[in-house]
């Protein structure tokens, strides 16, 4: 059985579409939180997962503890990863992911003391630590990283909110703000609508290593999956630092493509949709823009990317 939640992002839809098994167990008693993976067999009053070098395996469950939702879920991170040394190895029977049966669809609601619309993002949270991801703060303090060089340090978590302004950490050669924005966070829901390059990066090598085994074609159709990619298209910015005027190229853009363009606080300061499949050359007005760096968003059904623009 196959399954996106409908607002699932890009990114992971376009590096992954391995098979995904869906179990739904509700008969456990969960007050005891020393025995969280007991849905994972049959033995204990679960349901075991088929074999994890063809199937993501997710088990919907109610985990509330003591009647009341603490843990939203969880996931097993790739074995002998770096970003995640000191983790012991995940036994292939419990290797996938946990997710509270009320935080799948859009419009689930979720009362954790007060109502929470979590967006469908725990799933995406959570299938990026199956993925190799760690959380953005690192699990930590300043020193702890979540070893992806594109996400600035953080001492927490968001907490629940959006705070673009907030900053715990101090960042070398450019100081930024926490990455409230990022998937990996627990910002605000409606916050969350980025994985940076790097992490990106990291989910493909993880896709051609430790999951290289998850199938790139479903046995039942002639539909390829696994990593897409589209090897004809290029891009080009320039000049960098750019004055005045930024030079955006596009070759073999062959799907609608959505350009926004950010400040360092992520606010969308500039936005374009083409439709056409031909190559395209966009001359960018900056000279009313602020100096500083800005990033650049690219994004089409096939692919996602963001590049660093500096502005002087």
């Amino acid at each position: 059985m196959s399954y996106w939640d409908s607002d699932y992002p890009t990114q992971l839809k376009q590096c992954i579409d391995a098979p995904i098994l869906l179990f739904s167990k509700d008969k456990i008693d969960w007050s005891n939180p020393s025995i969280m993976d007991l849905m994972k067999s049959e033995s204990t009053g679960g349901i075991s997962g088929w074999p994890n070098n063809k199937y993501i395996n997710i088990w919907v469950c109610d985990i509330r503890i003591n009647g009341i939702v603490q843990l939203l879920g969880y996931a097993t991170p790739p074995n002998n990863l770096p970003n995640w040394e000191g983790d012991p190895p995940t036994p292939a029977n419990e290797d996938g992911v946990v997710i509270h049966y009320e935080l799948f669809g859009r419009d689930a609601v979720v009362n954790m003391g007060s109502p929470v619309a979590f967006l469908g993002r725990v799933t995406t949270r959570e299938m990026g630590h199956y993925l190799g991801l760690r959380h953005v703060w690192g699990d930590g303090p300043c020193n702890d990283d979540d070893g992806i060089d594109d996400t600035p340090f953080s001492d927490s978590d968001g907490q629940n909110v959006c705070n673009h302004s907030k900053n715990t950490c101090v960042d070398s050669p450019f100081d930024f703000h926490d990455m409230v924005e990022n998937y990996m966070d627990y910002s605000d829901p409606a916050c969350q609508n980025i994985f940076t390059k790097g992490q990106i990066d990291l989910i493909h090598g993880v896709l051609a290593n430790q999951r290289a085994e998850l199938p790139e074609t479903s046995a039942n159709a002639d539909t390829t999956v696994g990593i897409h990619t589209n090897k004809n298209f290029f891009f080009s910015v320039y000049p960098q630092p750019a004055k005045d005027l930024l030079h955006i190229e596009l070759i073999g853009a062959n799907s609608p493509l959505n350009l926004q363009l950010f400040d360092i606080s992520v606010k969308l300061i500039w936005e374009n949709d083409l439709i056409s499949n031909t190559d395209i050359k966009i001359n960018l007005s900056t000279k009313n823009y602020a100096h500083g760096i800005y990033f650049l968003k690219f994004q089409s059904f096939q692919f996602h990317r963001i590049e660093k623009v500096i502005l002087n």
